[in-house]
């Protein structure tokens, strides 16, 4: 079970350990592995600390202040009995920190010159691109800075490309959407009535042999060791099979027959063909809105400086490194530079340029950031190795990896290759937080107001 987990925000972190006191408690999984550390922990020393509930705020302290994550703030509060693990291999994770590291110092200066390149590619966008392509960089934007919910930005995609087409080419995109559509027509309220309606005639009308299946899936799905889908196709898979009924199940419970549908159609989904197709579909439909050259090389630029500002604020996705590396020639200042002062010169507009020094930066810093990434990929294989050697090590059958979003691509097709069935999970994450200073701080090890003042309290009872 991969864990997704947001690294730094504290709704997040809290979630993951409610996800595994969950996991434990309703499963039995013992098994706990986490990025970040390797070997097993041990967690004895948490379990014999009397004071459950100091233990409980300063834990909690820690979790605010990024010294410790989810997973670690369950393993010190909970009072099961689990194995917990660090899944990486301390050569790479320490290679990976010291690439990131190297960056640092100029970030910063890096990522304001970023920004000031951006906002002068916005205001050339303002000045070339037609109506539809505006609106469709805006949703995009909107999308990417959390401010369009997701399935509104699938619907204003499917919106721009022909339905036709689109049901053709893109199977997934197609099926997410039929999936979305069903859920605006649905009521849960009716749909939950209407399914307590087939409970109470499944168990008056179904037959002896049948009686049993349907009785161990209610008492597995009201314990939540059956899922929503399987659960509700048993209840559909049985009434469809009983010798008298009076109509099919989409006329005699109506919602809960688009209920059944939709669980199938979303939980069916291949999430990772899925992304990988809407990048395709973002490009047909772009190709179908340019008019010119000018505002497809300055699409170009908004995809590459992006990239930048997600690459050098080390927030890339996985599948965003294949981008980076067929565009690696265009992260350079002086392209960059030269783009902006010719465009600004023929649109007869005025536009601050970052300082040169701050944009060769950039280029400077660029190898190291490779490095990170290499070693943070390279790692995903690491990651669910380790783990796997743990669940053997501990004989158990099942357990759970938590790390960030980034491995999880790499995890999957790791798990895929050695034909391990595997779900991925994620928390829920209510706001995302853009200051990540605290995470900084931990990964450079500088100590909390707290941490400093143990220190100050331990010098001085060292001095009476």
């Amino acid at each position: 079970i991969n864990i997704q987990d947001l690294h730094c925000n504290y709704p997040a972190q809290k979630n993951i350990a409610k996800i595994l006191d969950h996991l434990c408690t309703t499963y039995g999984i013992r098994l706990i592995s986490v990025e970040g550390g390797s070997g097993k922990i041990d967690t004895t020393f948490y379990k014999d600390l009397p004071d459950e509930k100091i233990k409980e705020q300063v834990a909690d302290y820690f979790l605010r202040e990024a010294r410790i994550n989810g997973t670690e703030y369950f393993a010190i509060t909970t009072k099961r009995d689990i194995a917990l693990y660090g899944a990486e291999d301390a050569v790479y994770y320490d290679k990976n920190l010291e690439a990131f590291l190297k960056a640092l110092p100029e970030r910063e200066r890096i990522l304001e010159a970023i920004a000031m390149l951006e906002n002068n590619l916005n205001i050339i966008k303002s000045k070339i691109y037609n109506k539809k392509l505006n609106e469709l960089d805006d949703n995009i934007v909107a999308y990417d800075n959390g401010e369009l919910p997701f399935e509104s930005y699938i619907l204003y995609l499917a919106e721009q490309y022909p339905a036709a087409k689109l049901k053709q080419e893109f199977a997934e995109v197609n099926q997410l959407l039929e999936a979305i559509r069903l859920k605006d027509k649905l009521s849960i309220e009716k749909a939950e009535a209407e399914r307590k309606e087939l409970i109470d005639y499944l168990s008056k009308g179904l037959a002896r042999k049948d009686l049993e299946e349907f009785l161990k899936a209610t008492v597995e799905f009201k314990a939540k060791t059956m899922d929503a889908v399987t659960y509700h196709n048993t209840l559909k898979k049985l009434y469809d099979g009983m010798e008298k009924k009076a109509k099919a199940l989409d006329r005699a419970w109506p919602q809960l027959s688009k209920y059944i549908e939709y669980l199938n159609k979303h939980e069916t989904l291949d999430k990772f063909g899925l992304f990988s197709e809407l990048d395709s579909l973002l490009e047909r439909i772009k190709n179908g809105l340019y008019t010119t050259y000018t505002q497809k090389m300055l699409d170009h630029n908004l995809k590459v400086i992006r990239l930048a500002r997600n690459l050098y604020s080390t927030k890339l996705l996985n599948r965003d490194l294949t981008q980076v590396k067929k565009y690696e020639g265009d992260f350079k200042a002086q392209k960059f530079r030269a783009y902006v002062e010719r465009e600004a010169k023929r649109l007869k507009l005025e536009l601050a340029l970052p300082r040169q020094e701050d944009m060769e930066a950039m280029e400077k810093t660029l190898p190291d950031l490779k490095n990170f990434y290499y070693y943070a990929s390279q790692r995903d294989n690491i990651l669910a190795a380790n783990t796997l050697s743990g669940m053997t090590q501990e004989k158990e059958s099942v357990g759970a990896l938590v790390t960030g979003g980034f491995h999880t691509d790499g995890i999957a097709q790791y798990l895929k290759e050695k034909r391990v069935s595997y779900v991925v999970i994620c928390p829920v994450i209510d706001k995302l937080e853009d200051n990540d200073e605290r995470y900084i701080n931990a990964l450079q090890g500088k100590k909390t107001p707290f941490e400093e003042q143990l220190e100050r309290e331990e010098k001085l009872a060292k001095q009476q």
